[in-house]
């Protein structure tokens, strides 16, 4: 068995790699004092047991690692997280949602504690592990498949785990009121109310969303991920409500995703220079050459694209340059790997425009499919397709398209709702015709309804309609995405009379 344990307490680490040979010698033992290591590699963590503290020095914290391995595709579903931790209430609120059970215990943990979760990982990877391997694969419905076989002779004490499985798996297979449905029978765990919140988010269920999402304390397990959801809803139906972070989370207690989220909404409303300030003095206070460092002037970056897509004026680029330049200054030096092409190419190109006052492009915005994109991030794609619209004035719906599953992939983080709010506010920037407007989201719309995306594609077709809400075409294409979703209503909505839901 492979283990691998990221803690930044020296003794906590030998203590814990001491117990772990007690168990068993044999086990393929790694230690790392923070998560650098892992953020840096570009390949597949090979653990069968992954443990961390929450508090990982001036690295990432544990859940903030366990965020980038997961939307990176770089953890195995079969490998079962443990958090070990003093403040383990701050991991259970940020931690990702997975296939596999989280735990999470406070510390001390005795030797007894570590041989419980041995035999429980041993036990999920017996029961489980060709639901595990599918998954690894995304073949999601051989995966449902066979965990229905699984079921029939899963022990008792691992229900648990194969209700999270069958739910999990009904959100990446789309079937968001099949998880509803089953909420009635899984409503005691602790990641149930999530797991309902994503489907009623999905199905445009704005009442209910709210109502689930209002029901939760700001300290429940998984709290972070239905914060970004109902951020994400509101964003990406137009609500007039906006995003926001609740006042009774405090600033001490933000993750990294949430400050750098905090900032932006300061932005998004009008108040840049109090979003320039929160970032500069946590990446100043930040240990230098620190991981948190280099977020925090990536994030200065980000912030300083939103505000120019926000205003495009002289003064924009007067109040945010000189930031967005130290910034720069700053991650080119940092001697990182990562985000090479970022640094390198796309940010000093966007620098350089901002210096030669090309803000908006001279021609007018022409949609087009285009070509295929390799971005793997989506603040690199999104940089893309404005220096190209800013040079040419065409938009691509094929880099659009991937950009919207680039956050996806993200998950329910606010790091994903920051990317969100930046799509935005650059098509308000580059659409400003509301006929093209309506072009673009039906274009956009069809071609997720062709990938099978349907409530992503309702979402896009729903925005045309607010344009042209008695078009025959678009009502006929939002039917057929409500008819695919199984739900009557989807934002404002209604399915019509004829139509089985």
């Amino acid at each position: 068995m492979k283990v691998v344990i990221v803690e930044d307490n020296v003794e906590t680490l030998g203590v814990l790699r001491d117990f772990v040979r007690a168990i068993d010698p044999g086990y393929e033992i790694t230690t790392l004092s923070s998560g650098s290591p892992l953020l840096e590699q570009s390949g597949r963590l090979q653990a069968d047991l992954l443990i961390l503290g929450y508090d990982l020095g001036p690295s990432v914290t544990g859940t903030e690692l366990l965020h980038y391995l997961e939307w990176s595709d770089r953890i195995s579903a079969k490998t079962q997280v443990v958090f070990i931790s003093n403040t383990i209430e701050l991991a259970k609120r940020q931690a990702p949602l997975r296939f596999t059970h989280t735990q999470f215990y406070e510390k001390p943990i005795s030797l007894g504690h570590l041989e419980s979760i041995f035999a429980r990982v041993k036990e999920n990877q017996v029961v489980f592990s060709s639901v595990f391997y599918l998954i690894d694969k995304k073949k999601w419905l051989a995966a449902f498949n066979s965990l229905q076989l699984c079921k029939e002779n899963c022990p008792t004490e691992l229900q648990h785990q194969a209700w999270l499985l069958e739910c999990q798996l009904l959100l990446s297979l789309r079937r968001y009121a099949k998880v509803i449905r089953r909420y009635e029978l899984v409503q005691d765990y602790e990641w149930a109310k999530v797991v309902r919140l994503k489907a009623l988010v999905s199905l445009g269920q704005i009442k209910l969303a709210r109502h689930v999402f209002n029901g939760m304390a700001v300290h429940d397990a998984y709290y972070s991920s239905a914060l970004a959801l109902i951020n994400q809803l509101q964003i990406i139906s137009g609500d007039e409500n906006g995003s926001f972070l609740p006042a009774t989370l405090k600033e001490a207690e933000l993750s990294l995703f949430e400050y750098e989220f905090k900032a932006t909404l300061s932005v998004v409303e009008g108040n840049s220079d109090q979003g320039f300030s929160l970032l500069i003095n946590k990446q100043r206070r930040a240990k230098r050459a620190s991981y948190q460092s280099y977020f925090f002037a990536m994030s200065v970056l980000k912030i300083g694209f939103i505000h120019l897509l926000k205003e495009p004026s002289p003064q924009s680029v007067q109040s945010a340059l000189p930031h967005m330049q130290s910034a720069l200054d700053l991650l080119q030096n940092s001697g990182s790997v990562r985000d090479k092409v970022l640094n390198d190419e796309l940010w000093p190109a966007l620098i350089e425009a901002m210096e030669n006052a090309t803000l908006t492009a001279e021609q007018q915005t022409t949609l087009l499919t285009g070509p295929v994109t390799e971005d793997q991030s989506p603040i690199s794609l999104l940089l893309r397709i404005y220096l190209h619209w800013l040079k040419t004035g065409e938009l691509f719906l094929n880099q659009l398209e991937s950009c919207i599953d680039l956050i996806e992939r993200q998950g329910a983080t606010s790091r994903a709702v920051c990317n969100q709010l930046l799509l935005e506010q650059m098509l308000d920037l580059m659409i400003t015709d509301p006929k093209q407007r309506v072009r673009l989201h039906d274009a956009i719309a069809k071609c997720l309804l062709k990938a099978g995306k349907h409530e992503l594609a309702a979402f896009a077709f729903a925005r045309a309609l607010d344009f042209l809400p008695e078009h025959q075409g678009l009502q006929s294409n939002m039917q057929r995405c409500l008819a695919k979703l199984e739900v009557k209503q989807f934002l404002s909505f209604s399915a019509v009379a004829t139509k089985k839901c």
